[in-house]
Protein backbone atom coordinates (compact mmCIF):
# COMPACT_ATOMS: atom_id res chain seq x y z
CA UNK A 1 0.00 0.00 0.00
CA UNK A 2 1.32 3.71 -1.22
CA UNK A 3 1.15 5.90 2.15
CA UNK A 4 3.81 8.12 1.35
CA UNK A 5 3.99 10.85 -1.24
CA UNK A 6 1.65 11.69 -4.61
CA UNK A 7 1.33 8.16 -5.67
CA UNK A 8 3.26 7.03 -8.86
CA UNK A 9 -0.32 6.19 -10.39
CA UNK A 10 -1.54 9.79 -10.80
CA UNK A 11 0.11 11.35 -14.39
CA UNK A 12 1.77 15.02 -13.50
CA UNK A 13 -1.25 16.65 -15.00
CA UNK A 14 -3.41 15.25 -12.38
CA UNK A 15 -0.78 15.83 -9.79
CA UNK A 16 -1.06 20.03 -11.07
CA UNK A 17 -4.96 19.55 -10.84
CA UNK A 18 -4.64 18.36 -7.59
CA UNK A 19 -2.30 21.07 -5.74
CA UNK A 20 -4.61 23.77 -7.62
CA UNK A 21 -7.73 22.27 -6.75
CA UNK A 22 -7.21 22.54 -2.97
CA UNK A 23 -7.86 26.22 -4.05
CA UNK A 24 -10.68 26.99 -1.20
CA UNK A 25 -11.68 30.37 -3.19
CA UNK A 26 -12.95 28.92 -6.61
CA UNK A 27 -16.15 28.47 -7.21
CA UNK A 28 -16.11 25.77 -10.49
CA UNK A 29 -17.39 22.66 -10.58
CA UNK A 30 -15.17 19.30 -8.57
CA UNK A 31 -12.38 18.54 -11.06
CA UNK A 32 -11.67 14.65 -9.70
CA UNK A 33 -13.61 12.15 -10.54
CA UNK A 34 -14.82 9.63 -8.66
CA UNK A 35 -12.15 6.98 -9.19
CA UNK A 36 -9.50 9.89 -7.85
CA UNK A 37 -11.60 10.65 -4.73
CA UNK A 38 -11.51 6.86 -3.65
CA UNK A 39 -7.63 7.02 -3.07
CA UNK A 40 -7.02 8.31 0.59
CA UNK A 41 -3.52 10.01 -0.85
CA UNK A 42 -5.99 12.25 -2.98
CA UNK A 43 -7.30 13.35 0.39
CA UNK A 44 -3.74 13.81 1.47
CA UNK A 45 -3.28 16.89 -0.36
CA UNK A 46 -5.36 19.04 1.22
CA UNK A 47 -5.75 17.03 4.22
CA UNK A 48 -2.30 15.95 5.17
CA UNK A 49 -2.76 15.86 8.82
CA UNK A 50 -6.11 13.89 8.87
CA UNK A 51 -4.48 11.74 6.13
CA UNK A 52 -1.42 11.01 8.01
CA UNK A 53 -3.25 9.95 11.73
CA UNK A 54 -5.65 7.99 9.65
CA UNK A 55 -2.65 6.40 7.88
CA UNK A 56 -1.87 4.86 11.52
CA UNK A 57 -5.18 3.90 12.55
CA UNK A 58 -6.81 0.53 13.43
CA UNK A 59 -9.47 2.06 9.94
CA UNK A 60 -6.21 1.89 7.64
CA UNK A 61 -4.53 -1.50 8.99
CA UNK A 62 -8.11 -2.62 9.02
CA UNK A 63 -7.55 -5.56 5.94
CA UNK A 64 -4.10 -5.70 6.76
CA UNK A 65 -4.08 -7.17 10.04
CA UNK A 66 -3.24 -10.54 10.22
CA UNK A 67 -5.40 -11.44 12.87
CA UNK A 68 -8.08 -10.75 10.53
CA UNK A 69 -6.51 -12.07 7.76
CA UNK A 70 -6.19 -15.65 9.74
CA UNK A 71 -9.81 -15.36 11.52
CA UNK A 72 -11.34 -14.81 7.86
CA UNK A 73 -9.31 -17.56 5.89
CA UNK A 74 -9.87 -20.11 8.71
CA UNK A 75 -13.63 -18.84 8.82
CA UNK A 76 -14.11 -19.80 4.64
CA UNK A 77 -12.59 -22.81 5.31
CA UNK A 78 -14.78 -24.10 7.93
CA UNK A 79 -17.81 -22.56 7.20
CA UNK A 80 -17.50 -24.35 3.04
CA UNK A 81 -17.40 -20.50 1.92
CA UNK A 82 -20.81 -19.70 3.63
CA UNK A 83 -18.63 -17.08 5.78
CA UNK A 84 -18.91 -15.12 2.25
CA UNK A 85 -18.09 -11.49 3.01
CA UNK A 86 -19.40 -11.11 6.57
CA UNK A 87 -16.16 -9.94 7.77
CA UNK A 88 -14.16 -8.43 5.10
CA UNK A 89 -17.52 -5.75 4.31
CA UNK A 90 -16.07 -4.25 7.79
CA UNK A 91 -12.59 -4.39 7.40
CA UNK A 92 -12.47 -3.40 3.51
CA UNK A 93 -15.94 -2.06 2.72
CA UNK A 94 -15.00 -0.59 -0.69
CA UNK A 95 -13.63 -3.76 -1.95
CA UNK A 96 -17.08 -4.84 -1.41
CA UNK A 97 -19.48 -1.74 -2.56
CA UNK A 98 -16.84 -2.02 -5.78
CA UNK A 99 -17.24 -5.42 -6.61
CA UNK A 100 -13.60 -6.49 -6.09
CA UNK A 101 -13.89 -9.31 -3.45
CA UNK A 102 -17.01 -11.65 -2.28
CA UNK A 103 -14.76 -13.42 0.94
CA UNK A 104 -11.63 -11.20 1.41
CA UNK A 105 -9.23 -13.69 0.27
CA UNK A 106 -7.89 -11.68 -2.57
CA UNK A 107 -7.34 -8.33 -0.47
CA UNK A 108 -3.48 -8.43 -1.37
CA UNK A 109 -4.88 -8.42 -4.99
CA UNK A 110 -6.81 -5.38 -4.50
CA UNK A 111 -5.31 -1.65 -5.22
CA UNK A 112 -4.99 0.49 -1.77
CA UNK A 113 -7.83 2.53 -2.41
CA UNK A 114 -10.13 -0.68 -1.36
CA UNK A 115 -7.99 -1.35 1.31
CA UNK A 116 -9.42 -1.09 4.97
CA UNK A 117 -11.78 1.73 5.88
CA UNK A 118 -10.74 4.38 3.83
CA UNK A 119 -11.82 8.16 3.74
CA UNK A 120 -14.51 7.87 0.98
CA UNK A 121 -16.25 5.19 2.94
CA UNK A 122 -17.08 7.27 6.02
CA UNK A 123 -17.43 10.51 3.95
CA UNK A 124 -19.89 9.37 1.01
CA UNK A 125 -21.59 7.71 3.50
CA UNK A 126 -26.04 8.35 2.98
CA UNK A 127 -27.65 6.45 5.10
CA UNK A 128 -27.32 3.88 7.74
CA UNK A 129 -30.07 1.41 7.38
CA UNK A 130 -29.81 -0.63 10.47
CA UNK A 131 -27.57 -1.20 13.63
CA UNK A 132 -25.15 -3.74 12.68
CA UNK A 133 -23.14 -6.11 10.26
CA UNK A 134 -22.16 -2.63 8.29
CA UNK A 135 -26.09 -1.43 6.48
CA UNK A 136 -23.95 1.69 5.55
CA UNK A 137 -25.54 2.95 1.89
CA UNK A 138 -22.77 5.20 -0.06
CA UNK A 139 -23.95 7.95 -2.71
CA UNK A 140 -21.40 6.60 -4.93
CA UNK A 141 -20.79 9.84 -5.90
CA UNK A 142 -18.14 13.04 -6.04
CA UNK A 143 -19.77 14.42 -2.85
CA UNK A 144 -17.42 13.99 0.78
CA UNK A 145 -19.87 14.65 3.74
CA UNK A 146 -18.33 16.53 6.88
CA UNK A 147 -19.40 18.11 9.93
CA UNK A 148 -19.20 21.70 8.77
CA UNK A 149 -22.41 23.12 7.91
CA UNK A 150 -21.26 25.70 5.06
CA UNK A 151 -18.27 23.66 3.74
CA UNK A 152 -16.46 26.00 1.57
CA UNK A 153 -16.08 25.43 -2.56
CA UNK A 154 -13.28 23.71 -3.99
CA UNK A 155 -11.88 22.36 -7.46
CA UNK A 156 -11.52 18.34 -5.98
CA UNK A 157 -14.62 17.36 -4.84
CA UNK A 158 -18.43 18.80 -3.91
CA UNK A 159 -18.80 18.74 -0.13
CA UNK A 160 -22.16 18.42 1.89
CA UNK A 161 -22.72 19.10 5.83
CA UNK A 162 -24.47 15.59 6.84
CA UNK A 163 -24.96 14.93 10.56
CA UNK A 164 -24.03 11.28 10.55
CA UNK A 165 -20.16 13.32 10.36
CA UNK A 166 -21.01 15.60 13.12
CA UNK A 167 -19.92 14.26 16.83
CA UNK A 168 -22.94 16.94 18.26
CA UNK A 169 -25.23 15.04 16.48
CA UNK A 170 -25.27 12.42 19.02
CA UNK A 171 -27.82 9.23 17.53
CA UNK A 172 -26.68 9.84 13.99
CA UNK A 173 -22.91 9.92 13.60
CA UNK A 174 -22.61 7.21 16.78
CA UNK A 175 -25.21 5.56 14.13
CA UNK A 176 -22.78 5.67 11.67
CA UNK A 177 -19.28 4.34 13.81
CA UNK A 178 -22.58 1.46 14.93
CA UNK A 179 -22.92 0.08 11.86
CA UNK A 180 -19.54 -1.50 11.97
CA UNK A 181 -19.37 -1.81 15.89
CA UNK A 182 -22.11 -4.03 16.50
CA UNK A 183 -21.76 -7.63 14.89
CA UNK A 184 -24.32 -10.59 14.68
CA UNK A 185 -23.88 -13.84 13.75
CA UNK A 186 -26.55 -15.01 11.66
CA UNK A 187 -28.01 -18.55 12.48
CA UNK A 188 -27.32 -20.11 9.10
CA UNK A 189 -23.49 -19.57 9.88
CA UNK A 190 -23.71 -20.75 13.63
CA UNK A 191 -26.26 -23.50 13.05
CA UNK A 192 -27.98 -22.23 16.47
CA UNK A 193 -31.30 -21.48 17.46
CA UNK A 194 -31.42 -18.14 16.87
CA UNK A 195 -28.62 -15.25 15.64
CA UNK A 196 -26.09 -14.04 18.47
CA UNK A 197 -25.51 -10.32 19.03
CA UNK A 198 -22.05 -11.11 19.64
CA UNK A 199 -20.01 -7.87 19.62
CA UNK A 200 -22.30 -4.94 21.15
CA UNK A 201 -20.37 -2.02 21.47
CA UNK A 202 -22.90 0.21 20.11
CA UNK A 203 -25.88 -1.46 21.72
CA UNK A 204 -23.68 -0.78 25.12
CA UNK A 205 -23.26 2.96 24.07
CA UNK A 206 -27.02 2.99 23.29
CA UNK A 207 -28.20 2.14 26.61
CA UNK A 208 -25.49 3.85 28.55
CA UNK A 209 -25.17 7.15 30.32
CA UNK A 210 -23.38 8.16 26.93
CA UNK A 211 -26.22 7.78 25.15
CA UNK A 212 -28.92 10.32 23.86
CA UNK A 213 -31.27 11.74 26.36
CA UNK A 214 -31.10 13.47 30.08
CA UNK A 215 -28.75 10.97 30.11
CA UNK A 216 -25.93 11.37 28.64
CA UNK A 217 -24.44 13.67 26.19
CA UNK A 218 -21.28 11.99 24.50
CA UNK A 219 -21.21 10.64 20.78
CA UNK A 220 -18.72 7.63 19.69
CA UNK A 221 -16.42 10.35 17.87
CA UNK A 222 -16.10 12.91 21.24
CA UNK A 223 -14.11 10.04 22.65
CA UNK A 224 -11.90 8.20 19.88
CA UNK A 225 -11.87 11.55 17.73
CA UNK A 226 -9.65 13.95 19.87
CA UNK A 227 -10.40 17.49 18.60
CA UNK A 228 -7.85 20.51 17.85
CA UNK A 229 -8.67 23.72 18.50
CA UNK A 230 -8.78 26.69 16.30
CA UNK A 231 -7.11 25.02 13.13
CA UNK A 232 -8.29 24.56 9.64
CA UNK A 233 -9.31 21.52 8.65
CA UNK A 234 -7.73 21.76 4.68
CA UNK A 235 -4.27 23.37 4.01
CA UNK A 236 -5.53 24.74 0.79
CA UNK A 237 -5.04 28.76 0.35
CA UNK A 238 -7.33 30.61 1.98
CA UNK A 239 -8.91 27.73 4.70
CA UNK A 240 -10.62 29.77 7.13
CA UNK A 241 -10.08 28.37 10.60
CA UNK A 242 -12.70 26.19 12.56
CA UNK A 243 -13.42 26.08 16.41
CA UNK A 244 -11.96 22.33 16.04
CA UNK A 245 -10.68 20.26 13.83
CA UNK A 246 -11.17 16.06 14.77
CA UNK A 247 -8.05 13.83 14.61
CA UNK A 248 -8.41 10.92 12.68
CA UNK A 249 -6.75 8.08 15.03
CA UNK A 250 -9.36 6.34 16.19
CA UNK A 251 -7.55 4.64 19.26
CA UNK A 252 -9.32 2.03 21.00
CA UNK A 253 -7.33 -0.73 22.48
CA UNK A 254 -6.17 -2.65 19.04
CA UNK A 255 -2.75 -1.89 17.59
CA UNK A 256 -0.95 -2.38 14.47
CA UNK A 257 1.04 -5.70 14.83
CA UNK A 258 3.60 -5.85 11.84
CA UNK A 259 5.27 -2.69 10.52
CA UNK A 260 2.70 0.40 9.63
CA UNK A 261 2.92 4.56 9.74
CA UNK A 262 2.10 6.00 12.73
CA UNK A 263 2.84 3.05 15.14
CA UNK A 264 4.25 4.91 18.19
CA UNK A 265 1.94 8.35 18.11
CA UNK A 266 -0.90 5.35 17.57
CA UNK A 267 -0.27 3.29 20.74
CA UNK A 268 0.51 6.52 22.90
CA UNK A 269 -3.18 7.60 21.80
CA UNK A 270 -4.49 3.81 22.63
CA UNK A 271 -2.53 3.91 26.35
CA UNK A 272 -4.01 7.56 26.89
CA UNK A 273 -7.57 6.21 26.17
CA UNK A 274 -7.36 2.71 28.00
CA UNK A 275 -5.46 4.82 31.28
CA UNK A 276 -8.54 7.09 32.15
CA UNK A 277 -11.30 4.70 31.63
CA UNK A 278 -11.11 2.44 34.94
CA UNK A 279 -11.59 4.18 38.36
CA UNK A 280 -9.51 2.04 41.16
CA UNK A 281 -10.19 1.77 44.59
CA UNK A 282 -8.61 -0.39 47.39
CA UNK A 283 -10.17 -1.00 50.97
CA UNK A 284 -8.60 -2.79 53.76
CA UNK A 285 -10.67 -3.90 56.84
CA UNK A 286 -8.93 -4.53 60.70
CA UNK A 287 -10.09 -8.51 60.05
CA UNK A 288 -7.52 -9.67 57.11
CA UNK A 289 -9.74 -8.61 54.32
CA UNK A 290 -9.76 -6.46 51.75
CA UNK A 291 -11.69 -5.09 48.66
CA UNK A 292 -10.49 -4.36 45.05
CA UNK A 293 -13.46 -2.20 43.34
CA UNK A 294 -13.34 -1.26 39.63
CA UNK A 295 -15.64 1.76 38.91
CA UNK A 296 -16.18 1.77 34.67
CA UNK A 297 -15.90 5.94 34.56
CA UNK A 298 -14.19 6.76 31.04
CA UNK A 299 -15.49 4.17 28.27
CA UNK A 300 -19.25 4.49 26.84
CA UNK A 301 -19.57 0.70 26.50
CA UNK A 302 -18.50 -2.10 28.55
CA UNK A 303 -14.91 -2.92 29.31
CA UNK A 304 -13.56 -5.04 27.26
CA UNK A 305 -16.05 -4.36 24.29
CA UNK A 306 -16.03 -5.75 20.83
CA UNK A 307 -14.87 -8.95 20.55
CA UNK A 308 -15.04 -9.28 24.56
CA UNK A 309 -14.53 -13.06 23.99
CA UNK A 310 -11.53 -12.57 22.78
CA UNK A 311 -9.97 -9.77 24.78
CA UNK A 312 -8.76 -9.91 28.57
CA UNK A 313 -8.81 -7.23 31.07
CA UNK A 314 -7.85 -8.27 34.33
CA UNK A 315 -6.38 -7.08 37.94
CA UNK A 316 -2.83 -8.04 38.85
CA UNK A 317 -2.34 -7.90 42.66
CA UNK A 318 0.10 -8.16 45.22
CA UNK A 319 0.08 -7.33 49.01
CA UNK A 320 3.18 -7.34 50.96
CA UNK A 321 3.30 -7.96 54.85
CA UNK A 322 6.35 -5.89 55.93
CA UNK A 323 8.35 -2.45 54.50
CA UNK A 324 10.91 -4.15 52.68
CA UNK A 325 9.23 -6.96 51.84
CA UNK A 326 10.20 -8.29 48.00
CA UNK A 327 7.88 -11.58 47.91
CA UNK A 328 4.13 -10.90 48.11
CA UNK A 329 2.10 -12.55 50.63
CA UNK A 330 -0.14 -12.71 48.26
CA UNK A 331 -0.32 -12.48 44.95
CA UNK A 332 -2.88 -12.98 42.34
CA UNK A 333 -3.58 -12.38 37.99
CA UNK A 334 0.33 -12.53 37.34
CA UNK A 335 0.91 -13.93 33.78
CA UNK A 336 2.35 -17.02 34.36
CA UNK A 337 5.07 -17.96 31.70
CA UNK A 338 2.95 -19.14 28.73
CA UNK A 339 2.04 -15.93 28.66
CA UNK A 340 -2.00 -17.26 29.22
CA UNK A 341 -4.30 -15.22 31.84
CA UNK A 342 -6.76 -18.37 31.50
CA UNK A 343 -4.72 -20.50 33.05
CA UNK A 344 -4.27 -18.64 36.54
CA UNK A 345 -8.38 -18.18 36.48
CA UNK A 346 -8.23 -22.40 38.02
CA UNK A 347 -5.05 -21.64 39.53
CA UNK A 348 -5.53 -18.60 42.31
CA UNK A 349 -8.96 -17.13 41.10
CA UNK A 350 -7.51 -14.68 38.56
CA UNK A 351 -10.29 -11.82 38.03
CA UNK A 352 -10.60 -12.00 34.52
CA UNK A 353 -13.16 -9.26 32.75
CA UNK A 354 -14.14 -10.89 29.32
CA UNK A 355 -17.45 -12.87 27.26
CA UNK A 356 -17.44 -16.41 27.26
CA UNK A 357 -18.83 -17.20 24.04
CA UNK A 358 -19.74 -21.14 23.73
CA UNK A 359 -20.98 -23.33 20.40
CA UNK A 360 -24.14 -25.50 20.27
CA UNK A 361 -22.38 -28.29 22.07
CA UNK A 362 -21.87 -25.88 24.92
CA UNK A 363 -18.45 -26.12 24.16
CA UNK A 364 -16.28 -22.95 24.72
CA UNK A 365 -14.78 -21.49 21.77
CA UNK A 366 -12.89 -19.48 20.16
CA UNK A 367 -14.20 -19.11 16.48
CA UNK A 368 -16.68 -16.00 15.76
CA UNK A 369 -18.85 -18.17 13.44
CA UNK A 370 -19.24 -21.36 15.76
CA UNK A 371 -20.75 -18.79 18.62
CA UNK A 372 -24.39 -20.20 19.98
CA UNK A 373 -24.47 -17.94 23.12
CA UNK A 374 -22.24 -15.73 25.20
CA UNK A 375 -22.01 -15.41 28.55
CA UNK A 376 -21.42 -11.87 29.81
CA UNK A 377 -18.71 -11.15 31.97
CA UNK A 378 -17.41 -7.37 31.58
CA UNK A 379 -17.11 -4.27 33.37
CA UNK A 380 -20.61 -2.24 32.43
CA UNK A 381 -20.84 0.91 31.23
CA UNK A 382 -22.21 3.62 33.40
CA UNK A 383 -25.85 4.10 33.35
CA UNK A 384 -27.11 6.99 35.67
CA UNK A 385 -25.71 9.15 38.21
CA UNK A 386 -28.90 9.66 39.61
CA UNK A 387 -28.79 7.73 42.77
CA UNK A 388 -32.50 6.91 42.73
CA UNK A 389 -32.69 5.54 39.42
CA UNK A 390 -32.45 2.05 38.95
CA UNK A 391 -28.97 0.78 37.72
CA UNK A 392 -27.30 3.30 39.67
CA UNK A 393 -23.62 2.52 39.74
CA UNK A 394 -24.30 -0.84 37.83
CA UNK A 395 -20.94 0.04 36.53
CA UNK A 396 -19.29 -0.57 39.71
CA UNK A 397 -17.48 -4.00 40.56
CA UNK A 398 -15.75 -5.37 43.40
CA UNK A 399 -13.76 -8.02 44.93
CA UNK A 400 -12.65 -9.46 48.28
CA UNK A 401 -9.73 -11.06 49.22
CA UNK A 402 -8.23 -12.43 52.21
CA UNK A 403 -4.66 -12.61 53.62
CA UNK A 404 -2.96 -15.22 56.27
CA UNK A 405 -4.52 -14.16 59.62
CA UNK A 406 -1.42 -14.48 61.61
CA UNK A 407 0.31 -11.27 59.87
CA UNK A 408 0.33 -8.05 61.05
CA UNK A 409 -3.69 -5.89 60.97
CA UNK A 410 -2.69 -3.87 58.12
CA UNK A 411 -0.26 -4.70 55.49
CA UNK A 412 2.97 -2.71 54.14
CA UNK A 413 1.07 -2.18 51.01
CA UNK A 414 -1.27 -3.32 47.74
CA UNK A 415 -0.30 -2.66 44.82
CA UNK A 416 -3.29 -2.98 42.42
CA UNK A 417 -2.10 -3.01 38.26
CA UNK A 418 -4.88 -3.72 35.25
CA UNK A 419 -3.82 -5.04 32.12
CA UNK A 420 -5.53 -5.61 28.75
CA UNK A 421 -4.84 -7.47 25.64
CA UNK A 422 -6.76 -7.27 22.62
CA UNK A 423 -6.92 -10.95 21.65
CA UNK A 424 -6.11 -13.54 24.52
CA UNK A 425 -3.18 -15.58 23.87
CA UNK A 426 -6.00 -18.77 23.78
CA UNK A 427 -7.14 -17.39 20.74
CA UNK A 428 -3.79 -16.40 19.63
CA UNK A 429 -2.71 -20.14 20.36
CA UNK A 430 -5.13 -22.13 18.42
CA UNK A 431 -5.13 -19.82 15.18
CA UNK A 432 -0.75 -20.39 15.37
CA UNK A 433 -1.53 -24.22 16.33
CA UNK A 434 -3.87 -24.46 13.03
CA UNK A 435 -1.76 -23.05 11.14
CA UNK A 436 -2.90 -19.72 10.55
CA UNK A 437 -1.23 -17.50 12.09
CA UNK A 438 2.53 -17.38 12.44
CA UNK A 439 4.20 -17.35 15.96
CA UNK A 440 5.86 -13.93 15.34
CA UNK A 441 2.74 -12.50 14.91
CA UNK A 442 0.88 -14.11 18.02
CA UNK A 443 4.02 -12.68 19.84
CA UNK A 444 3.40 -8.70 18.79
CA UNK A 445 0.02 -8.90 20.27
CA UNK A 446 0.94 -6.18 22.79
CA UNK A 447 -0.47 -6.35 26.68
CA UNK A 448 -1.70 -3.05 27.77
CA UNK A 449 -0.65 -1.92 31.32
CA UNK A 450 -3.69 0.78 32.36
CA UNK A 451 -1.87 3.88 34.16
CA UNK A 452 -3.85 6.71 35.29
CA UNK A 453 -0.76 7.88 37.01
CA UNK A 454 1.05 7.53 33.70
CA UNK A 455 1.77 11.45 33.48
CA UNK A 456 3.38 11.53 37.01
CA UNK A 457 5.55 8.73 36.41
CA UNK A 458 3.80 6.43 38.37
CA UNK A 459 4.69 2.83 37.86
CA UNK A 460 1.25 1.02 38.98
CA UNK A 461 -2.62 1.76 38.61
CA UNK A 462 -3.00 2.11 42.91
CA UNK A 463 -0.93 1.26 44.93
CA UNK A 464 -2.35 1.26 48.81
CA UNK A 465 -0.31 2.29 51.99
CA UNK A 466 -1.64 2.88 55.81
CA UNK A 467 -0.14 6.41 55.50
CA UNK A 468 -1.98 7.87 52.40
CA UNK A 469 -5.27 5.33 52.95
CA UNK A 470 -8.49 7.58 53.87
CA UNK A 471 -10.99 6.22 56.42
CA UNK A 472 -14.39 5.01 55.70
CA UNK A 473 -16.22 3.57 58.75
CA UNK A 474 -13.41 0.84 59.69
CA UNK A 475 -12.39 1.10 56.56
CA UNK A 476 -9.03 2.34 55.13
CA UNK A 477 -9.09 2.90 51.37
CA UNK A 478 -7.10 4.25 48.60
CA UNK A 479 -8.40 5.24 45.15
CA UNK A 480 -6.82 6.72 41.86
CA UNK A 481 -7.81 10.12 41.10
CA UNK A 482 -9.89 9.79 37.71
CA UNK A 483 -13.50 11.30 37.92
CA UNK A 484 -16.76 10.14 38.84
CA UNK A 485 -19.42 10.25 35.70
CA UNK A 486 -21.04 12.82 37.30
CA UNK A 487 -18.32 15.12 37.77
CA UNK A 488 -17.75 14.72 33.59
CA UNK A 489 -21.69 15.09 32.78
CA UNK A 490 -21.62 17.89 35.21
CA UNK A 491 -19.43 20.58 33.03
Amino acid sequence: MNRGGVPARLSRGAVFLLLAGCSSTDQSPASFSRDALLKPETCRECHEQHYTEWSGSMHAYASEDPVFLAMNARGQLETGGALGNFCVKCHAPMAVNEGATENGLNLDELPAELQGVTCYFCHNAESVNDTHNNPVTLSNDTVLRGNVKNPVANRVHDAEYSPMLDGNDIPASSRLCGACHDIVVPRELNKAAEDVHLERTFKEWDESLFSIGPRGRLSCNRCHMETEKGVPISSAPGSKSRPYRHMHDFPGVDVALTPFPEMEPQRQAVERMLDTSIRVEVCVTTRHTFTVALDNIGAGHNLPSGASQDRRLWVELQLFDKPGDVTPLLQVGALPPSGDIDETASEDGSWILRDHAFDSSEKETHMFWNVARVEPGTLLAPLTVVATEQGFHREITTRSYSWDKDARTYPDRIVITLKMTPVAKAVLNDLVANGDLTQDVAAAVPTHTLLPNRGGGGSTTVEWHYDRAYSVGDLKCVETAARRPEQAFSE
